[in-house]
């Protein structure tokens, strides 16, 4: 150790002067390294559930909007540093405020520094346009060089677990990392709501609305025309009032025909003790009613005994039988009051035969009238049905896609605000100091490396030193025999 502190005891000043020239060509070299600025801008980015502002315009439309999943945070980040959305800042910004001049020079030392820089330039672009004739470089235009410096001075982060998304920009001026970020940030909200925009969804559901709208229009005109040409009101209380005259006719007919065959050319006369064992005409018993048919006095209808004449013909006949029954009691069967007592209840029973012959006509073609519009409304109810069917169809697309169609104008509607689920937390700042070079960090290790390099110069001095400097160079000295020390007059060894 005494022989190392000797040696950088003979170089001390040399390694001084090391340590000292290190600092100063350190700090002539920070002369002439570009300044670095960083400007930030954090965004928020809304995960899970969040409520947003309605548009005045759409405030009772229910609008929730469900946020973003942390997985898609990683798509925001690649959407913020896609090349389109680079080259989109560099055309906002323009050409120009790539361009960036130094201030004019004041002082000797500054306009030095200036002619030092140009210097440094000219060199810088000889060596790029060698490196471009060798093919080491492509040829690149001022907007592909501006492009290239933003994409590799822009880094886009997520701040460790949060939903917190920070971008940043580190250029050579201050301002322009600023208006950098500033504009990435605008361009990437606006192209944010251009992606997600579904295009061309209002127009689609509109034209979807417009068809359906038609064919609901078709099928309310065809249910109208329908009941129009079958003259259907009320179809339910319809039938039940045809289907409740239709079993009182049935009755009446049955009525009618029990009666036309006790009324019948054919049958018997009655003469002497049988003649006692007639049954008069109107109090003939009725036959039973269809099941479910109502009493016949509910029919619109009116029975045979409703009308006068029949009533009267009834009556007259009961009354000749009776005078009959009375005239074979004192008179044979071939007397003449007899015969005529007959003849005028043959004439009376023919007469009564032929109205209720009309009469069950009228009925029955009634109940057949009655028949065939049951079976029109029938028919008719069916095609309802299937228009109804139709309709209900129709009408529940025609609900969906005017839900759809809500939800996409309330979605156009928010575009237009801006409301999406990324918010500005802390907009682009313009830094005060630069971040690099840290020049007293710098400057306060080119001291310590100094003093090292010195000390590495001094001992590799001294290792190639082949000198004698006093008695312990010569008692090291190899095959030399050190005898003491020798004075000259002067008094020097």
């Amino acid at each position: 150790m005494s022989e190392i502190g000797r040696a950088l005891g003979y170089h001390r000043w040399l390694i001084v002067l090391v340590a000292l020239g290190s600092v100063v060509a350190t700090y002539a070299g920070l002369q002439f390294v570009s300044e670095q600025y960083i400007s930030t801008a954090h965004l928020l980015v809304k995960l899970g559930r969040e409520n947003v502002e309605l548009p005045v315009t759409v405030e009772k439309g229910g609008l929730m909007s469900t946020g973003v999943r942390r997985e898609e945070i990683n798509s925001e980040i690649q959407l913020i540093t896609s090349r389109q959305l680079i080259e989109a800042v560099v055309d906002t910004m323009g050409l120009d405020a790539f361009k960036l001049e130094p201030p004019p020079p004041v002082t000797w030392f500054q306009r030095a520094k200036r002619q030092l820089r140009e210097v440094v330039k000219a060199v810088r672009a000889q060596v790029k346009e060698a490196m471009i004739l060798l093919n080491l470089k492509p040829r690149l235009s001022d907007r592909e060089e501006a492009v290239l410096l933003v994409l590799n001075t822009v880094t886009v982060e997520r701040e460790k677990d949060s939903d917190v998304i920070s971008i940043a920009a580190r250029l050579p001026s201050g301002p322009l990392a600023e208006k950098v970020v500033d504009t990435l940030v605008k361009l990437y909200l606006d192209r944010r709501v251009d992606v997600r925009r579904d295009r061309g969804m209002s127009a689609f559901f509109d034209e979807q609305l417009d068809a359906l709208r038609s064919k609901l229009t078709a099928l309310d005109a065809g249910k109208q025309q329908l009941r129009s040409d079958r003259r259907i009101s009320g179809v339910s209380e319809e039938r039940n009032l045809l289907l409740a005259r239709l079993q009182s006719l049935y009755g009446e007919i049955a009525v009618d025909e029990r009666e036309l065959s006790l009324l019948s050319p054919n049958r018997p006369r009655a003469t002497g003790a049988r003649a006692t064992s007639f049954v008069p005409v109107g109090n003939m018993p009725a036959m039973p009613a269809m099941p479910g048919a109502s009493a016949p006095a509910l029919s619109t209808s009116a029975p045979l005994s409703s009308y006068p004449n029949f009533e009267q013909l009834r009556s007259k006949v009961t009354e000749l039988r009776l005078r009959q029954t009375d005239a074979l009691q004192k008179f044979t069967a071939d007397s003449e009051t007899v015969v005529r007592i007959d003849r005028e209840i043959v004439q009376i029973e023919t007469t009564l035969r032929q109205a209720m012959q009309s009469q069950l006509a009228e009925r029955r073609a009634v109940a057949t009238s009655i028949e065939q519009r049951l079976a029109s409304l029938n028919n008719g109810e069916m095609e309802l049905e299937v228009l109804e069917r139709d309709r209900v169809l129709v009408n529940q697309n025609y609900q969906s896609y005017a839900k759809r169609r809500e939800e996409a104008r309330v979605s156009e509607a928010l575009d237009l605000r801006r409301v999406s689920n990324i918010a500005v937390l802390n907009p682009a700042d313009q830094p005060i100091e630069p971040v690099y070079p840290r020049k007293m960090l710098i400057l306060g290790l080119a001291l310590p490396f100094g003093l090292l390099a010195g000390l590495a110069l001094a001992l590799f001095l001294e290792y190639m030193n082949q000198t004698f400097r006093d008695e312990r160079d010569l008692s090291g000295a190899d095959r030399a025999l050190f005898m003491g020390l020798l004075r000259t007059d002067g008094g020097r060894k």
